[in-house]
């Protein structure tokens, strides 16, 4: 079996959410077996129910009565946090009794857990949190969604490389086209991170470097690697979610506005519900931290069981691939 943690402490919702996406990852595939990290006694209270019997051979349980704050400092980790159990989770994959863990914690402590407990890739200067993004064809990784602010031309080629061999390795692409988020598609235009980052990765990647590409145009997905900075990274990712709200709010408001309008909304319920699934974080688990030595499934704080279920695949197919090992040898 593959073992994965689970911090079933972590995030804003109950136990049940986590552990029942647990379950449901575990009914669609016999092969993974889920570490849960959390309350033992509230956690066996959920094993012992009938629906867990057929599959009692799928988890066990790691104690923990701690959780590591959303709102605690992330450095506190490696001081008083040592018994959390994000860290606790963490540690397993450190000592090799699993492959990776999701967290829907705290995601400043979980990458500082990971940092130092699991370490870096040789030669990856600094981890880059990977996200993926729909666009009009398919999906396009976006990396450094938030891992670190002030980076250098370095980081930009590492964010390059990792986030080539994850879109290949989660989309069977072989080759995907990278790009540098700039303010401008012209080579003369950004500031000194992204002018010195391109010939690096133009360099590194002469095959499949586009070149810069503009914010208007992340979404058409002709471009599957977007390479940036963590600060801008971080303000893509929560613009698209606000838009994303600001857009269901707007069309729920005019189609309750009147009965024709609701006759038109009713007669596209189908292309508005298939839309919401393209949007919906939950549909693509986590984002993972990549640069580390081992897999670390970052979740929304929000995560339910669909989130968690696919986060714990995403995990899975991460494993599947060998992605850490190929990072490695790159």
């Amino acid at each position: 079996m593959i073992n994965i943690a689970l911090d079933v402490l972590g995030g804003d919702l109950e136990y049940s959410e986590k552990i029942y996406g647990a379950l449901d990852a575990v009914k669609c595939d016999s092969e993974l077996h889920v570490v849960l990290v959390g309350d033992e006694s509230q956690i066996n209270s959920y094993l012992k129910k009938e629906e867990f019997f057929l599959y009692e051979d799928n988890f066990s349980v790691i104690h923990s009565n701690k959780n590591f704050g959303m709102h605690e400092s992330p450095s506190k980790i490696l001081k008083s946090g040592k018994d959390s159990s994000l860290y606790k989770a963490v540690l397993e994959v450190k000592e090799g009794s699993c492959v990776g863990i999701v967290s829907a914690g705290n995601t400043g402590a979980q990458m500082v857990a990971s940092l130092f407990a699991l370490g870096r890739i040789k030669n990856i200067s600094r981890p880059g949190i990977a996200i993926p993004l729909p666009t009009k064809l398919g999906s396009s990784t976006l990396i450094d969604a938030g891992a670190n602010v002030d980076s250098k031309p370095q980081n930009l080629l590492d964010f390059a490389l990792m986030g080539s061999l994850y879109h290949s390795a989660m989309h069977n692409e072989s080759n995907p086209s990278i790009g540098i988020i700039n303010n401008g598609s012209e080579q003369s235009k950004g500031n000194a991170l992204s002018k010195s980052s391109y010939s690096l990765i133009e360099e590194s990647f002469p095959e499949t470097f586009t070149g810069f590409i503009e914010g208007r145009d992340i979404f058409n997905g002709e471009i599957k690697v977007l390479v940036c900075d963590g600060f801008v990274g971080n303000v893509i990712l929560k613009t698209f979610e606000g838009t994303f709200f600001l857009i269901k709010d707007f069309l729920k408001t005019e189609i309750n506005s009147s009965l024709k309008q609701k006759i038109g909304g009713y007669l596209i319920k189908d292309s508005f519900t298939h839309l919401k699934k393209i949007m919906d974080y939950r549909e693509y688990g986590g984002s993972p931290l990549l640069g580390v030595r081992g897999i670390s499934i970052i979740c929304h704080g929000s995560s339910d069981r669909l989130a968690i279920k696919n986060a714990l695949f995403q995990a899975l197919k991460m494993h599947r691939g060998q992605l850490i090992q190929k990072i490695s040898n790159n």
